[in-house]
């Protein structure tokens, strides 16, 4: 009996170590030959506490400029390390990879944990797809 509690608490241990939440998730439409004619976003679909807290944002037709979520995330560190993900993304999709993911740890100032951010992508072969961001706090 000692020994099914214990791993009892074991498992409860590990499962409560990481929290992983959404970070973005990015939808990408109808490339051109300017880049995509509708890209839409939303931020933060489940936050560090499990609600929903998500903003929903998009572009449609942004001609030669670039579109980018808007940097209204609560913490600054997400958001630089989300655009950074994002182009690693966008550059596989270039490249010819339209499935995949990849894995960055960051240690921010000031907290003891790593932060785990995964970026996941999958799209066909114009592009078209969805770019996700997910953080797990260690």
């Amino acid at each position: 009996m000692k020994s099914k509690l214990f791993a009892f608490f074991l498992i409860l241990l590990a499962c409560n170590s990481a929290m992983a939440y959404n970070i973005i998730a990015v939808t990408k439409s109808d490339k051109g030959l300017f880049g995509y004619r509708d890209v839409s976003w939303q931020l933060g679909a489940t936050g560090p506490n499990g609600n929903i807290q998500g903003w929903v944002g998009n572009c449609s037709n942004p001609g030669l400029s670039s579109c980018r979520p808007p940097s209204i995330m609560h913490d600054n560190n997400d958001y630089q390390t989300s655009l950074t993900l994002l182009d690693y993304a966008e550059n596989q999709i270039d490249k010819g990879i339209f499935n995949g993911s990849y894995e960055m740890n960051v240690q921010v100032e000031g907290e003891n944990e790593m932060r785990t951010y995964t970026v996941t992508w999958s799209c066909d072969e114009k592009g078209d797809g969805t770019i996700i961001i997910d953080r797990i706090d260690e």
